[in-house]
């Protein structure tokens, strides 16, 4: 028998064998932070073998939330660099424009448009469109 804490609370799992405890935690580690309901959890697809598993659990490694914000910001910091030198400006300049959008309360809030981005339409009727409102 082997036991699987699955919440801060102290809620947790009994599971016969320990492999299928590892397998549990690799499958519920897929839905880390997520409030899970108990048909979810009871619904986790957990791995069949030991080859999946250890496929699964290279995924989530290299799915590490830290390295991934990490690498963008990096990609950022290139970015800038770049558009900063072509529009001529300073090495002291590009980082004073850098920190002023890290810190200022405005601008830190300010997110560039990605092409996958639909913002959410506000003070808008999205429900009347101009063909449903003239009949």
């Amino acid at each position: 028998m082997a036991t699987v804490v699955i919440s801060e609370e102290g809620h947790s799992l009994t599971l016969p064998t320990e492999e299928l405890a590892r397998y549990f935690r690799l499958g519920i580690a897929l839905h880390d932070g997520a409030e899970m309901s108990k048909s979810k959890l009871l619904g986790v697809p957990i791995p069949l073998d030991s080859e999946t598993a250890a496929a699964l659990s290279a995924l989530i490694a290299s799915l590490d939330p830290v390295q991934a914000e990490a690498d963008v910001l990096s990609q950022v910091d290139a970015i800038d660099g770049l558009v900063g030198t072509a529009l001529g400006l300073t090495p002291d300049e590009i980082t004073f424009i850098q920190t002023d959008m890290r810190d200022d309360p405005f601008l830190s809030r300010v997110r560039p448009r990605y092409p996958f981005f639909t913002p959410s339409q506000r003070g808008r009727r999205t429900a009347l469109e101009s063909g449903a409102r003239y009949g």
